[in-house]
């Protein structure tokens, strides 16, 4: 069970941590909603359908996108057919609905200068492909591991090895931030420090009770 884990806690004395990178997850940490339910929340009622219908539809095809065993062409039209809209309006609108939390630009930047910054995503390609380039979040993070490219989704262990292994850093040097409490397992049992995201000033907390100055 999720919460039988027991997540690595750091040592007492802060002096014996030696981080020197630390993870963040997208959506639900730099982009909310971190669940596809909301956006059936919002978008279902617009077009007339069941938010359980949607959501079900929605959630099959986004775990076939998310690691490229469908194309995004085919996400945005299969979605598109079953709401009785055109693709391409669709996709448009429903691209403007996640936006990214501004205030983690300067939080990151302020981190990059003494940690390597890394981003861990379960997305498709089209989705958070377009926030990269629009936010310039190549600039921002050292290493940007997706599930699109990977072809792997978290919780599966070997995408948390992937990018340690590209930040060329040992788990045990690693923080990593993510809302779901099922992909704390994975980086737990590696050895990173894991924190379960809530909201920004509980993670500022987090960080800064483990010595990181935010």
């Amino acid at each position: 069970m999720i919460s039988s884990i027991k997540y690595q806690k750091p040592p007492k004395d802060k002096k014996s941590i030696k981080i020197k990178g630390i993870i963040f997850d997208y959506g639900g940490v730099l982009s909310p909603p971190g669940s596809l339910r909301p956006i059936c929340e919002k978008f279902a009622p617009e077009y007339g359908v069941d938010i359980e219908k949607m959501h079900k539809i929605l959630v099959k095809n986004w775990h076939k996108a998310r690691i490229a065993k469908i194309s995004d062409e085919e996400f945005w039209k299969n979605l598109a057919y079953f709401l009785g809209t055109d693709k391409d309006s669709f996709k448009k609108d429903f691209l403007k609905y996640p936006q990214f939390d501004e205030r983690f630009f300067e939080l990151i930047n302020n981190l990059k200068n003494r940690y390597r910054i890394g981003l861990l995503s379960n997305h498709i390609r089209s989705w958070l492909g377009k926030d990269i380039k629009e936010k310039n979040l190549k600039d921002i993070f050292d290493v940007i591991v997706t599930s699109y490219d990977a072809k792997l989704a978290k919780p599966d262990i070997k995408i948390f090895e992937l990018i340690v292994k590209k930040m060329k850093l040992k788990p045990e040097e690693c923080i990593y931030i993510d809302d779901q409490e099922k992909n704390m397992h994975p980086s737990s049992k590696m050895g990173m420090y894991s924190i379960l995201y809530t909201d920004f000033n509980q993670l500022k907390k987090e960080l800064k009770n483990i010595g990181i100055k935010v």
